[in-house]
């Protein structure tokens, strides 16, 4: 039994955006940038303190010769956990340092309403496993997709402990029948509310995780789905015995999920025995459906997409993919390195 476990920077999703941008902007040409290095971006930006004290006088009180301990380093390190779960940071040569992705730029220079759109993208194609992200525990799963469509199958409301026992601890969501299955667990759950504290007082047990910091690691996917308006936050009545504090699915997040229903959820391990000219292609090609979900208009680009539905073809067909508006799969979070530099050496030949 292992759990999908996000980072507790907060769950300020604004105030993170605002974070990246600014690390962006003071290290923009920086290759391989260290914590320390996104630290002093934060500093300068008067994003972080330390002990009450700001600034240079906030670096003092933090750094400590063991660097676990380092209160702003731990700070940048939680982020970063997120930012390469969103495509935004890609390893450098070391684990402790960094690069910025291809999509970087966009989010940086997009005006609030775009940044907030691709957003919601990355936050849609978090997957696991995935070339940017060491996923020790082995969890298999697109975690936010999912997380709206149970909801939709349950009254449209979910509730964090639920989103823990059902989701975080999920260990493969493709096997056969999974979806059905965890919305009948749910509601097995929701008969008694003491089933549900059970469940999460077991998984506590097993995994060998406290209880607090399981709901910790619900503080970034539950600020995410307030921020993006899927979801209210909202006293709910009439579900268990006693009232309790759930997020109940909005308008917009219904229309998200109908969207969902309509789009082929592609993980790499499906298309990863095609050879690199076929990948590279689909990589590249993927890319523009990304950002046109992002609201760019990729009207003019209709004879390279053409091209590239050509020359995938045969992987676009191994899929089931009758066009290319269909494709889920964010190339910035589930691409190779090989492949995304196939898909950029074949970007700049049609230029």
């Amino acid at each position: 039994m292992s759990v999908l476990r996000f980072p507790n920077p907060g769950s300020d999703i604004s105030k993170m955006i605002f974070t990246y941008i600014a690390i962006f902007k003071e290290l923009e040409t920086k290759r391989n940038f260290t914590h320390d290095d996104a630290r002093d971006a934060m500093i300068k930006y008067g994003l972080v303190s330390s002990s009450g004290a700001i600034g240079q006088e906030a670096v003092r009180r933090s750094v400590r010769d063991d660097r676990s301990r380092d209160s702003l380093y731990n700070q940048h390190k939680m982020y970063s956990e997120f930012y390469r779960m969103l495509g935004w940071y890609k390893p450098g040569t070391m684990n402790t340092n960094f690069n910025f992705t291809e999509l970087s730029s966009y989010i940086a220079k997009a005006e609030q309403d775009y940044s907030k759109r691709i957003f919601e993208e990355c936050l849609l194609s978090i997957v696991f496993p995935n070339p940017l992200v060491e996923n020790k525990k082995g969890n298999i799963i697109r975690p936010f997709p999912f997380i709206l469509r149970l909801a939709s199958n349950l009254e449209g409301v979910i509730f964090r402990d639920e989103l823990i026992v059902a989701v975080l601890a999920l260990q493969n969501d493709t096997l056969v029948d999974i979806f059905e299955k965890t919305v009948t667990y749910i509601k097995d759950l929701r008969k008694n509310k003491r089933k549900l504290s059970a469940e999460l007082k077991k998984l506590s047990q097993n995994t060998g995780i406290q209880t607090n910091t399981l709901q910790n690691y619900t503080r970034i996917p539950l600020g995410s789905l307030k921020y993006t308006g899927w979801f209210n936050r909202k006293t709910i009545r009439g579900i268990y015995s006693a009232a309790m504090t759930g997020f109940e699915l909005t308008k917009n997040g219904q229309e998200k999920t109908k969207l969902l229903t309509m789009l082929k959820d592609i993980r790499h391990e499906e298309i990863e025995n095609f050879d690199i000219n076929e990948r590279g292609s689909f990589t590249l090609l993927s890319s523009f459906v990304f950002m046109e979900r992002c609201g760019y208009d990729i009207t003019n680009f209709e004879p390279i997409i053409i091209d590239l539905t050509q020359k995938s073809n045969n992987l676009l067909n191994h899929l089931g993919i009758r066009h290319h508006s269909s494709i889920f799969y964010s190339p910035y979070q589930q691409a190779t390195e090989e492949e995304l530099n196939f898909a950029k050496e074949l970007d700049s030949k049609y230029e």
